[in-house]
């Protein structure tokens, strides 16, 4: 029995072991239009900084561009981030048919889709001072308190093999539940005492391929990885609007945004701004 993506036999391990990586289910090309957008706002913004440079989308690669964009201003690197995150292309992917019928076949009922695709660089020529560089040992679900059977999707964006910072899990971890632990400023840490260290797998996945994994599997990112290399992927979190204690609970949401209403840069617009575009 299978959904013409997802067999039983995925079914059952993703249920015994908490995750699952499918092998080549999304299209190259699709990932390929990705890497070219991603290389386009890197390239707007050195070119903004040095009209006169040399780089280019087609002579560079998105390793290059971001190590040349962080060098030059890391301010401008970040928002850089912040807008790839939010890319038509990659918010298409993270919904790629082939994706839903995973979940679906794993469990939601009913997808819902509350929190923010997120998009993860790593490098070790990209880290910033005391800044996010991989998260240690944590589970998903206190991020979010939603469906018990919430799936996070994780793609990797290039082909990432054990020594380009991969995910590690605890096979069957999920099945303690919610694990007790303190609160750090992006996770909920675990307490060291409540795994091992042998027990950590680490998945390779390559591009093509999607990671599946419950909110309750215990994971966390390698961050050692080769120098002169980059790690770039994307997640987000599939919720089950009709999972039964969901309801119960009335919906819970945890993700709150905040609307900046003051202008962000002093009087921007004018008038003559706005009408040059849309002029005939």
């Amino acid at each position: 029995m299978s959904n013409g993506y997802c067999s039983t036999q995925d079914m059952a391990f993703y249920k015994r072991s908490g995750y699952l990586v499918a092998k080549n289910i999304l299209p190259e090309a699709q990932i390929a239009e990705i890497h070219h957008e991603i290389a386009r706002i890197l390239l707007g913004q050195i070119r903004y900084l040095d009209p006169g440079t040399h780089l280019s989308t087609s002579g560079n690669s998105v390793y290059e561009l971001l190590r040349a964009l962080f060098k030059k201003d890391q301010g401008r690197y970040l928002a850089c981030l912040r807008l790839i995150a939010r890319l038509y292309s990659l918010q298409s992917l993270m919904m790629h048919p082939a994706i839903l019928a995973y979940t679906k076949a794993l469990g939601i009922e009913m997808p819902v889709m509350q929190s923010r695709t997120v998009f993860h660089v790593m490098a070790n020529q990209l880290k910033f001072p005391n800044g996010y560089f991989g998260f240690d040992v944590h589970q998903d679900w206190p991020s979010l308190q939603s469906s018990l059977d919430m799936i996070t999707v994780w793609i990797p964006l290039v082909d990432v093999d054990a020594e380009l910072f991969p995910i590690e899990v605890i096979p069957g971890s999920h099945l303690n539940g919610l694990v007790k632990g303190g609160v750090s400023e992006h996770i909920s840490t675990i307490d060291p005492l409540a795994y091992n260290e042998s027990d950590f797998v680490r998945l390779e996945a390559s591009r093509g391929d999607v990671i599946f994994m419950t909110a309750f599997n215990l994971h966390r990112s390698v961050v050692d990885g080769r120098d002169h290399d980059v790690r770039l992927a994307a997640s987000c979190r599939y919720e089950n609007a009709m999972e039964r204690h969901v309801v119960e609970h009335a919906y819970p949401y945890c993700q709150h945004n905040i609307v900046k209403r003051e202008l962000i840069v002093e009087n921007f617009p004018t008038r003559d701004q706005v009408q040059a575009i849309f002029q005939p």
